[in-house]
């Protein structure tokens, strides 16, 4: 705002310069503005990004763990049917040496060993060639030949006698269901080949455990084979054993690749699309594997809900950005129009004395005028920013418990935000009433001592914060000066508060009065931060202008020392500053001296009245320095 009254000042003055309107304040807003929105916007996008891979990364967690612990069962399970099959096994070898004389005998035999594997449904053995030669069903099986049969086969053809063979599941015509045959091979003592052992499992046996487990009706629970073939699928038991899904994602990308992973299947046939993981079966040679998976959509279900409150949130925070903002650059845009007015008239009457007078007469009524805009809108703009503030507020306090901790993280940025663009709207004003000639100070007499007190009472709290330690040397009692008490600790404040924002971890800030030729007195803060570039200097008393220090955490509008000089100069006083780069700064205030003031013994013009080492001095003897600090700033950074 500074550079632009200046621009215009200067086409005043200056007939035929022409304004430059790209560091307009009304471009400025609407960039911050833009900026601003861009920046939540992308900061909601990153947060639900994440959001979203976790939600993802939860469900493949939750379902590996759970095909992990189901394929735990079904090895046990395998296990079992094997040792039963492996008696199976002794009991032909006994048979086959003549132990048992009757085929009662090894009918008994058997049924004793399928009551001790209550899984199966039958158990049996097939000779060399294939034909039925005994089963817990009946006493005399029927002489059927099962040479062609895929468990048959696969024995014959060399299977090692420890390896468990599950086949594809068959149908029973008698009952007509589905049953999973599982089988060994048979050898004699010479290794060669001599049948297969052999029992039959219900799959409806998987969708016990399934439901055991209560994983819930969306959870899908399937028994396969490494070639694809299903052998039970949960908790539909019935529909698919049997069938192949070789073409799956399961099937054709992730079991041939791993032991155990997780997966992403697209909607199909089957159903929609899903997130699982699988394990396979420990015992059954890698041949088996448990695969579990959810809905993609039931997984995500807390994301999306999760997304369309932040959504809301969002949403209602840029529209109260996009009307304040709308309601200031129409504002700054106004004052602009009218800039660009009178410096038009202006530049056609510059050999006219009285239209010269006429034209600066209007560019101080458009000042005014954009003044008394100003101050009526602040109405208009904080009525909004209190609104949102207090939402914000109502938002983080969450009574009802409902808000998520992203939720309540948008809150605080709502509201940090509302406070912000509260603290700048105010200081725009203030500095707009200064400008505009509507700023009433009222002197009187002030004690130094008191306001330096309280300024050490008032910062010291926020000294403590930065870790910066806070100085107050003694002025003594009765020095009075002529000030506004309001605007002279307006100005304190903020220059005090500039040197603990820009000094560093374990700095000082040191606060003294001394007096000065002519009747005055200065009040001095002097800190041991990173100093002022001499390339920026030029630029320290204009508005919005933060030498830098807008590409750092340290936050602040650049209003602040633009407003302090011009409450100094309402006052009558000066305001000036030294400094040394990466030594620190000293900021001073100048005013007059009461005038009632009785002079103290000893005490002359030019000399100081307190200890009057300057910034330089101060810095180079440290901290080992003895200074006197008041009882009540002891007591303040003690913490008492």
């Amino acid at each position: 705002m500074m550079r632009n009254t200046e621009t215009f000042d200067r086409a005043v003055t200056e007939p035929g310069t022409p304004a430059r309107s790209f560091g307009a304040p009304s471009r400025q807003a609407t960039v911050a503005a833009v900026l601003i929105g861009l920046a939540v916007i992308l900061s909601f996008i990153h947060s639900q990004w994440r959001g979203y891979g976790e939600a993802v990364a939860h469900a493949e967690r939750d379902t590996r763990n759970t095909a992990e612990l189901l394929a735990v069962s079904a090895a046990r399970t395998f296990e079992g049917i094997a040792l039963t099959l492996r008696a199976v096994g002794r009991l032909r070898n006994d048979a086959a040496r003549g132990i048992y004389r009757s085929q009662d005998s090894i009918y008994v035999h058997l049924r004793t060993l399928h009551g001790g594997s209550p899984i199966m449904d039958e158990i049996g053995w097939f000779d060399a060639y294939g034909v039925r030669a005994a089963t817990s069903a009946m006493v005399d099986p029927l002489r059927t030949s099962a040479a062609n049969e895929e468990f048959f086969r696969v024995h014959r053809e060399g299977r090692s006698a420890a390896d468990l063979h599950v086949s594809v599941p068959i149908v029973l015509p008698e009952v007509d269901e589905r049953r999973i045959p599982v089988s060994l091979r048979l050898e004699n003592l010479d290794g060669s080949f001599a049948g297969v052992a052999m029992g039959t499992i219900d799959p409806k046996q998987f969708t016990r455990v399934h439901r055991s487990l209560d994983l819930g009706s969306q959870h899908t629970t399937i028994l396969v084979r490494r070639d694809g073939i299903v052998l039970a699928w949960m908790p539909d038991g019935d529909a698919f054993p049997g069938r192949s899904i070789a073409g799956g994602a399961l099937a054709r990308d992730h079991l041939p690749r791993a032991a155990h992973g997780s997966y992403h299947a697209s909607a199909d046939s089957e159903g929609p699309s899903r997130i699982g993981s699988y394990a396979s079966i420990a015992g059954t040679g890698g041949s088996l594997a448990i695969g579990v998976s959810v809905p993609r959509a039931e997984a995500l279900a807390d994301f999306w809900r999760d997304l369309a409150f932040g959504s809301l949130l969002v949403g209602f925070a840029l529209a109260i950005l996009s009307v304040g903002t709308y309601l200031l650059v129409a504002g700054l845009q106004r004052r602009e129009r009218l800039q660009a007015e009178l410096a038009t008239a202006t530049e056609t009457a510059n050999d006219a004395r009285a239209e010269a007078e006429t034209a600066r007469a209007a560019a101080e009524t458009a000042n005014r005028a954009k003044s008394e805009f100003l101050a009526r809108m602040s109405h208009e703009l904080r009525t909004p920013l209190n609104a949102v503030i207090g939402f914000a507020q109502i938002l983080e306090l969450d009574h009802t418990r409902t808000l998520a901790q992203r939720q309540k993280e948008y809150s605080q940025h709502i509201h940090e935000a509302g406070d912000h663009l509260l603290k700048l709207v105010n200081e725009v004003l203030d500095l707009a009433g200064v400008e505009s000639g509507r700023l009433s100070v009222s002197l009187e007499r002030v004690d130094v001592a008191e306001a330096l007190a309280g300024i050490v009472d008032i910062m010291t709290p926020v000294a403590v914060k930065a870790d910066v330690t806070l100085i107050c040397d003694p002025a003594p009692a009765g020095l009075k000066v002529r000030a506004d008490v309001q605007r002279l600790r307006q100005v304190l404040i903020n220059l005090v508060g500039n040197a603990i924002k820009y000094n560093h971890p374990g700095g000082f800030v040191t606060l003294s009065a001394m007096t000065c030729s002519g009747g005055r007195l200065r009040l001095a803060v002097a800190d041991t931060g990173r100093g002022i570039p001499a390339e920026r200097r030029a630029h320290l008393f204009e508005p919005f202008h933060r030498l830098g220090a807008e590409y750092t955490a340290v936050e602040g509008t650049g209003l602040g020392l633009a407003l302090a000089k011009r409450l100094v100069e309402a006052m009558d006083g000066a305001i000036d500053y030294e400094s040394e780069t990466e030594l620190g700064s000293t900021f001073w205030v100048e005013l007059g001296r009461d005038v009632a003031e009785a002079v103290r013994p000893g005490a002359v013009d030019g000399s100081p009245s307190t200890a009057t080492a300057s910034s330089t001095e101060l810095r180079k003897v440290g901290p080992a320095r003895r200074v006197y600090q008041p009882e009540r700033a002891v007591r303040a950074i003690a913490g008492d």
